[in-house]
């Protein structure tokens, strides 16, 4: 077998083991402490969920303006994810480097350390 296919194989074993058993509410829990424990490919599928999952919230939100997303994470999605085209590994690199700036942000969910990280670094 080549390396290539042992790494594929590899990558998907740590997704099934650390995100899988997850549901969509329990990884909406988990806090800067937990994603530090994260091995980088876990990081990258974990923020690769969230990327879409904001992908969503715009969707929805420019469909039905009138529900009640908070505008932060609108504005988060639109300018991060359509005019720079951030991708799960850059995302990944800003929660790491936002959770070595405010140490005290271990203690928020993902999601807010996600939105806050994506908003200082595309404005």
């Amino acid at each position: 077998m080549n390396l290539h296919w042992v790494r594929i194989i590899a990558m998907f074993s740590v997704a099934y083991w650390c995100l899988i058993p997850l549901t969509p509410s329990d990884a909406s829990m988990l806090s800067g402490r937990d994603w530090q424990a994260f091995p980088p490919a876990a990081k990258r599928f974990y923020m690769r969920g969230l990327l879409d999952g904001y992908k969503s919230v715009d969707g929805a939100a420019q469909a039905a303006p009138f529900l009640p997303f908070p505008a932060s994470l609108v504005a988060a999605a639109r300018t991060c994810l359509y005019q720079q085209r951030m991708t799960d590994f850059y995302l990944a690199l800003l929660v790491d480097r936002y959770l070595k700036t405010h140490p005290a942000a271990i203690r928020e969910t993902l999601p807010t350390i996600a939105v806050t990280a994506m908003s200082e670094d595309c404005g």
